[in-house]
């Protein structure tokens, strides 16, 4: 089995300064990041973190904008620099799950309308042929091509809460038909290069006390996981899950609460129901790619690492479960939380946080003796 942890390129990297939620940071609509954790130049010490854990696998993202810059303009400099970074996890056995997209577009892009636009899908190729014909990718074998697709559609699109800040039902319909699409042409490029492709889904235990809510569970079930998940070709089950939502508690008269429905309540048997349900929704293997919580008592930290891998352990078999990711590495810059939020393992110094991180890596030495299916 992979086991490993996960992060995002603009939640650690510095200088992504073409990116549309950089623009929105300017704007003072987002918060301020800053140089983040430095980890465009400072990679390689990430890489020395990866050791120190002893994980046979790393989920990261390539930062679009860096690639891209501009319209039509290539940067060589970023070219060369992802393609060192992936040499060197393989040439310490660390195996790199790349994730294509995770959230943030090249500006140049947002100003052409974004995920509305007809245009993204050929931008889109024209990024990922850029990566493979620059051999970025070379001995890269698994692919997460877009992060939360549905986070990004409500989010940006229906709610007004990320970039591109937008409230109109039509726009979200759109941008949900259009990330759908777009997936489905980026895995069938990549399937034919050889590549085993998914993409990362944000599931959440939808439960309730009341028999009332029920029906309402499952529209949002539907909503944010399955409509996309029944959609989008894979070669296996992405899920990126953190615990439980009951839906009046994100739903309100002043709309979604969007603190609640991205820090949902611990709940480690979800995610028992929720692979119960993907395996024998799809028959396919599952990839854990993000679990993780947000706080600064260790001991909780550790517990609910324990519990969510002792899952894992229990149903591997039996639910093919190929891959777990912590997430993250250290605490980063969390969106519109700044860095309110701290969810490493080491802190943005890349101190470790010893208790939790002397559990994880004996914790993890087992998983990475179960089977993968991937």
């Amino acid at each position: 089995m992979y086991i490993g942890v996960s992060t995002s390129a603009y939640q650690n990297e510095e200088g992504c300064f073409n990116s549309d939620w950089y623009h929105w940071e300017k704007l003072g609509k987002v918060p301020k990041k800053g140089d983040a954790n430095k980890s465009y130049k400072e990679f390689k010490k990430d890489i020395d973190l990866l050791k120190e854990l002893g994980v046979n696998a790393y989920r990261f993202s390539i930062e679009f904008s860096r690639i891209m810059p501009k319209k039509n303009k290539v940067d060589n400099e970023a070219i060369n620099h992802y393609k060192e970074l992936i040499r060197l996890l393989k040439e310490n056995n660390i195996e790199p799950f790349v994730t294509l997209w995770h959230y943030t577009l090249p500006y140049w892009i947002e100003e052409e309308n974004g995920l509305e636009s007809n245009k993204i899908f050929s931008y889109f190729m024209d990024y990922v042929k850029t990566l493979i014909y620059n051999e970025v990718l070379e001995g890269v074998k698994y692919i997460i091509t877009l992060n939360e697709p549905s986070v990004v559609t409500l989010f940006g699109y229906l709610f007004g809460i990320y970039p591109p800040k937008k409230k109109n039902l039509f726009s979200y319909l759109k941008s949900v038909r259009n990330i759908i699409k777009l997936h489905n042409i980026l895995y069938s490029f990549l399937s034919e290069q050889g590549f085993k492709v998914s993409y990362a889904q944000n599931f959440s235990y939808y439960t309730s006390k009341l028999i009332i809510d029920y029906p309402l569970s499952l529209l949002l079930s539907y909503i944010t996981e399955y409509n996309y998940l029944d959609e989008m070709k894979k070669d296996f089950v992405s899920i990126n899950y953190y615990g439980k939502i009951e839906p009046l508690e994100i739903i309100g008269r002043k709309g979604i609460n969007e603190s609640r429905f991205l820090s949902p309540k611990v709940a480690p048997e979800g995610l028992e129901v929720v692979l119960r349900d993907l395996h024998y929704r799809y028959n396919l293997p599952i990839v854990i790619t993000e679990n993780g919580i947000s706080t600064k008592d260790e001991n909780k930290r550790i517990k609910y690492i324990k519990d969510h891998i002792d899952i894992v352990k229990k149903f591997s078999i039996k639910y093919r479960v190929s891959g777990y990711f912590y997430w993250t590495l250290e605490d980063n810059y969390e969106w519109t939380k700044g860095y309110t939020k701290t969810f490493g393992l080491f802190d943005r110094k890349r101190r470790p946080k010893k208790e939790s991180v002397n559990f994880f890596k004996e914790e993890i030495k087992e998983l990475k003796d179960l089977p993968n299916w991937i």
